[in-house]
């Protein structure tokens, strides 16, 4: 019989101690896309192997330009160093909630002097007393538990989140560099035509001068020469404001860009995307690892509402001294303890605990809708990316053409107009479209960029090493 009571009393020790975890446990919402599908717009018959490669994704451009100005952002930006902030927050608030599963031991020191007059005898005595007080909650329903697992959560989250951050600057980065090139290219251009155009004025002013021409075709040469100066202080205040731009980025002073690397250095052109891209490669994508963190620790929160429901068993225990002299306050035989157990059972609280657990729920089911929708907004951005950058390659080599052909176009006119077989409307329509298909070109080149930089985002990094930069065949933006 003895031995029996004793294995009770050690299965309901057990039981207080492993506790009655309350409430649903995570599990990853259903999968809103196959996995082990591939993206639709990459190259499914491609039978490459994938290189999972998450980080410096930006080298595959091989512009050392990009990836010092990368360099530099990464270790200046004030934004980054924010997130970081945020990651060490959540890294003490799991600190401060984990250290309530352990219990506290407190030392208390008291002295107390009290005069009483019972029939008119007065009588001070002193009172002085010094313990430790020791307590502890028993984690019966897990609800210590699970706000612990719900704040490493945070810090997960909060890692993840700042992993995000670092990779949405690097694109905004190279993104801001593509700018730079592409206005610079726009400036050149622009300085270019106002040089031919200086060049075509002065010609038509001496054939005016000659009486081989009308005024009418002087003042449209004068007109054209006007605008293309114009248009390049229009492209200097653009580049000026997007190094500015730049600057913010790299945790500079804006105006400071001068002092930055090689920023009118030509872009290469990237080469195409050539292997089969996974769907699983968005598990990696750090905002939505972010975003799952959240959902797993709004479930676990779904837990401590409801294991507010029950009771709170505490111990609490208490050990030292009390004497009505001090110098008696450690002496044996002056010692004092307690031990105490008690448990709060909450009986009527007008339904707020229900509530909660309410809330709590709510709060997990929007988490969950909120996951998922990114989810399907992370497949459309990789798709869209892949699905611009291909119709893009295929929209420049029509652009080229038409480039070879307005260039031509162009010279032919000039020399026809200068033999009186064509009029000054006719140079001037062929120098706007020449423009115009130089402009196109080199806006391309950029978008093209631009749709790996997306594509790079939205994929959390790289996927392969076989995509690397044709330096030979390349075409400088």
């Amino acid at each position: 019989m003895r031995k029996i009571k004793i294995a009770l009393l050690l299965s309901f020790s057990a039981i207080l101690l492993a506790g009655c975890v309350v409430g649903p446990e995570y599990k990853r919402p259903k999968e809103v896309l196959d996995k082990d599908a591939s993206f639709i717009n990459s190259n499914s018959q491609s039978k490459k192997n994938v290189d999972y490669a998450p980080d410096k994704w930006w080298v595959n451009f091989a512009d050392d330009t990009t990836a010092e100005l990368v360099d530099i952002a990464l270790k200046n930006n004030q934004n980054l160093k924010a997130s970081a902030a945020r990651v060490i927050q959540a890294q003490a608030r799991y600190k401060f909630v984990s250290g309530a599963k352990l219990g506290r031991v407190d030392y208390n020191f008291n002295a107390d002097r009290s005069k009483r007059t019972p029939d008119s005898i007065a009588s001070v005595q002193n009172s002085y007393t010094h313990y430790l007080s020791a307590s502890y909650v028993v984690d019966i329903f897990g609800k210590l538990e699970r706000n612990n697992r719900a704040a490493w959560d945070d810090i997960l989250s909060a890692e993840y989140s700042r992993k995000a951050l670092v990779q949405g600057l690097i694109a905004e980065v190279v993104s801001t560099r593509v700018a730079i090139a592409y206005i610079n290219k726009q400036l050149q251009i622009s300085k270019d035509n106002t040089k031919s155009w200086d060049k075509t004025y002065k010609v038509i002013k001496r054939r005016y001068n000659n009486g081989l021409t009308s005024s009418l075709d002087l003042r449209l040469a004068r007109e054209n020469l006007a605008t293309s100066r114009a248009q390049e202080k229009v492209y200097e205040q653009l580049l000026n404001e997007t190094m500015y731009k730049l600057d913010v980025l790299l945790g500079r002073n804006s105006s400071t860009y001068k002092e930055l690397p090689k920023l009118d250095a030509p872009l290469p052109m990237i080469g195409a995307v050539s292997a089969s891209i996974p769907a699983k490669l968005l598990d990696r994508r750090p905002d939505l690892m972010a975003m799952e963190m959240k959902l797993s620790g709004a479930t676990e929160r779904v837990g401590v509402s409801m294991a507010n429901l029950y009771p709170d068993l505490t111990l609490t225990g208490t050990y030292g001294y009390s004497s009505g002299s001090f110098d008696k306050l450690t002496r044996p035989g002056f010692d004092i303890y307690s031990l105490v157990g008690g448990a709060v059972m909450p009986l009527f609280r007008g339904g707020q605990l229900k509530a909660q657990v309410e809330i709590s729920e709510a709060i997990a089911q929007e988490m969950a809708a909120n996951y998922a929708s990114a989810v399907l907004n992370a497949v459309r951005e990789v798709e869209s990316a892949l699905m611009r950058e291909r119709v893009l390659r295929e929209k420049l080599v029509n652009l080229n053409k038409s480039l070879v052909e307005s260039q031509a176009s162009e010279k032919l006119a000039t020399q026809r107009y200068l033999r009186g077989l064509e009029s000054i409307v006719t140079v001037l329509d062929a120098q706007r479209r020449k423009r115009v298909s130089q402009l196109e070109v080199t806006k391309a080149l950029a978008q093209i960029w631009q749709a790996r930089i997306d594509l790079y985002l939205a994929l959390g990094g790289d996927w392969q090493s076989e995509t690397k930069v044709e330096k030979k065949q390349a075409k400088n933006l």
